[in-house]
């Protein structure tokens, strides 16, 4: 963490430092601060819920072979508007026509993982701005959520094909890590860059080139992988451009992740797109969601 004398030599530098804060600790008119409290807990259960069903929406239409709904602020704002019920002055409800599929799995699968007294949050026509600003957060966050965990999570899912289904021919258990993370390495490269595996090889001084069996099953590994993914190569330009594109390739690592839950160093499990927390942090307020 910086200290003070360190902000103020970067300032004069023209660099610049952001200073988390909490509200409490600037603010003084406690009558305003009061309707920003009110404005933020009723704006917070419906990210929770709204973030959630977005998630398993994803999650259907990718195992139901559905085509996937372009992920945008329009999208985010429909799943507000679906867990939710509008009040106020010309309050609005969700159009199921608009979407049969996004209400198709709140019937299911949303409906199902609530508990049994859940009492849809109330959504007044006051808190509307935060919540078109809070859809468009909800879209940078899933492109920055993908962009960010991507390769990493693709890394993890090619050592776990190593280890559990080719480890018996390469000898995993035997070799250094340091070997066996180049072969990770090796293998993400050549998926992702579109490359030939004995074409980056050679960069690979501690590689040697495997059996033609072996060699048969890491091609099929690399082909199993670019058969999922989007545009190639992948860049995070890429992924940030075309989001959607790489949802089905990590649908698949999060299967194969959940399948390995009961072995030793099982890899850790993650959600489809980003989720809310219940403890608001960062939403957008204007004059007109504080007027009730």
């Amino acid at each position: 963490m910086s200290t003070r004398q360190q902000r103020r030599e970067a300032n004069q530098a023209g660099r610049f430092y952001n200073v988390k804060s909490g509200v409490n600790s600037f603010f003084t008119d406690q009558a305003l601060l009061g309707q920003i409290q009110q404005a933020v807990q009723l704006v917070t259960p419906l990210l929770v819920e709204g973030h959630l069903l977005a998630n398993l929406h994803v999650l259907r239409c990718i195992e139901a072979g559905e085509a996937m709904p372009k992920l945008d602020q329009t999208f985010y704002n429909r799943c507000f508007y679906a867990v939710s019920f509008g009040t106020g002055n010309r309050a609005q409800q969700f159009n199921r026509a608009s979407d049969p599929s996004l209400a198709t799995t709140h019937d299911t699968l949303h409906t199902q993982s609530l508990p049994a007294n859940h009492q849809r949050p109330e959504r007044p026509t006051s808190v509307k701005y935060m919540l078109n600003a809070a859809a468009l957060k909800a879209r940078v966050d899933l492109d920055n959520h993908v962009a960010t965990n991507f390769f990493t999570r693709s890394r993890r899912w090619i050592r776990l094909q190593l280890e559990h289904k080719l480890g018996h021919k390469l000898h995993f258990a035997n070799m250094e890590a340091a070997r066996v993370k180049s072969w990770v390495s090796l293998l993400c490269r050549a998926a992702t860059e579109d490359s030939s595996i004995w074409d980056l090889l050679p960069i690979y001084t501690s590689l040697r080139e495997p059996p033609q069996d072996v060699a048969t099953e890491l091609e099929h590994l690399v082909a199993t992988m670019q058969s999922l993914m989007g545009p190639l190569p992948v860049t995070d330009e890429s992924l940030r451009q075309e989001t959607q594109s790489y949802l089905a390739w990590l649908h698949l690592v999060l299967s194969d992740f959940q399948a390995a839950q009961d072995t030793p160093r099982a890899p850790k499990l993650f959600s489809m797109t980003p989720q809310a927390s219940s403890q608001a942090k960062f939403i957008t307020i204007n004059s007109a969601s504080l007027l009730r």
